[in-house]
């Protein structure tokens, strides 16, 4: 065996060894399975062209200055009206729960360009999290909006 081969062949070990999880490797985090229901509204006007893009994110992740807000957990696809999606909520990684959506009214599967305006998304916090079965409704009615137009809300002016 040349040096190079041997050099690859314990390269390839070693990032087996990696893959594996090796010895004395870290438990899994744990996760809780969450069973999500909900709705993804639309405007009466608003004409689908396509489908409808969900993130899920904790509300809030990490602690002290390292603190933000909107970590993602998972996205998946759907279309308007109902729907149920199950996942794993790694319960150590933040805390609380938003659903932000956003529909792909002109069917191009990009969320708004420079010449296409139209895509509609909104924001919703799960209350009544944590638990083991939720509900949230999506009201989809700001044009090319990400999740961070959303959340934190903005305070409210004082009276």
């Amino acid at each position: 065996m040349t040096t190079c081969n041997r050099a690859g062949a314990v390269a390839a070990v070693i990032a087996a060894i990696g893959v594996t999880g090796g010895c004395g490797g870290e438990p899994p985090a744990p996760r809780r399975a969450v069973e999500l229901t909900g709705e993804i509204r639309l405007p009466p006007a608003a004409q689908p062209g396509g489908k409808v893009y969900v993130s899920l994110f904790h509300a809030w992740a990490l602690q002290g200055e390292l603190r933000h807000p909107l970590q993602l957990i998972e996205s998946f696809e759907t279309a308007p009206g109902a729907f149920t999606h199950r996942f794993e909520y790694p319960v150590s990684d933040g805390e609380g729960l938003v659903v932000f959506a956003w529909a792909d009214l002109d069917g191009d599967g990009v969320d708004c360009t420079m010449t296409s305006r139209s895509d509609l998304s909104g924001l919703a916090e799960v209350t009544g999290f944590p638990a083991d079965r939720v509900s949230v409704t999506v009201d989809l009615t700001e044009p090319c909006r990400g999740p961070d137009f959303f959340y934190p809300p903005a305070p409210k002016p004082a009276a």
